[in-house]
């Protein structure tokens, strides 16, 4: 039996007491696309802990490569202590919001349940929803850090000399890279599902009396 559910955010289909998980991440990511603006500072705080975190490691290999310097253990600390400051912030920032979302969204989370929704697909919706925004701002971070990375090398040392720099060190670059886009992808998405657990848990084991007795 399938049951149709209007929403402000998205029109869905949802097949009653068996959620596909294709169907759930459309409602994730249309939720995603309706409420943008309700989750730019989370977007943008995400895209700053990654432009530090991609700055500090560029300029550290720079170091590393050009003037044979070597990473002591106290840099290693502060780099360390200035990331988790950061994404402790992020952290706040994700529970409180998601905190709200919970009596924002009564009616939503409502319909859901009424629809055949069980308790985990609510949780897979808002889980999916929250790794969605996470992976927007890694990757806007990540692009905005390589270009503030680059403007400032070509700033320093010119075009020519920045141009060398690369053709010089391609496959130190490539493994740069690489590397922090697979390190910074997977490390904070995990730090942002592990903020967003508690929250997401509490509107998802929410019953329907409930969301009606909190609109009220």
């Amino acid at each position: 039996m399938e049951t149709k559910v209007e929403t402000s955010s998205s029109t869905f289909m949802i097949e009653k007491n068996k959620q596909s998980l294709l169907t759930l991440i459309s409602i994730a990511f249309s939720n995603i696309r309706s409420r943008i603006n309700r989750y730019i500072i989370i977007i943008i705080g995400i895209s700053l802990v990654t432009i530090l975190v991609l700055i500090i490691r560029g300029y550290s290999l720079i170091l590393v490569i050009v003037e044979n310097f070597q990473i002591n253990e106290s840099i290693l600390i502060y780099n360390t202590f200035v990331t988790v400051i950061c994404l402790g912030l992020v952290s706040i920032s994700v529970i409180s919001t998601f905190f709200l979302a919970i009596t924002e969204r009564m009616e939503e989370i409502g319909l859901y349940r009424t629809s055949g929704a069980r308790s985990l697909d609510v949780f897979l919706i808002f889980e999916i929803e929250t790794l969605g925004i996470g992976l927007i701002g890694v990757i806007l971070g990540y692009i905005i850090g390589l270009i503030l990375l680059l403007v400032d090398l070509i700033r320093r040392w010119g075009v020519d000399v920045t141009v060398g720099f690369f053709e010089r060190h391609q496959i130190e670059v490539m493994s740069f890279l690489v590397t922090n886009l697979a390190l910074l992808i997977p490390f904070i998405l995990c730090v942002v599902f592990i903020a967003s657990i508690i929250p997401i848990t509490i509107a998802s084991r929410m019953k329907v009396i409930n969301t009606l007795e909190l609109r009220i």
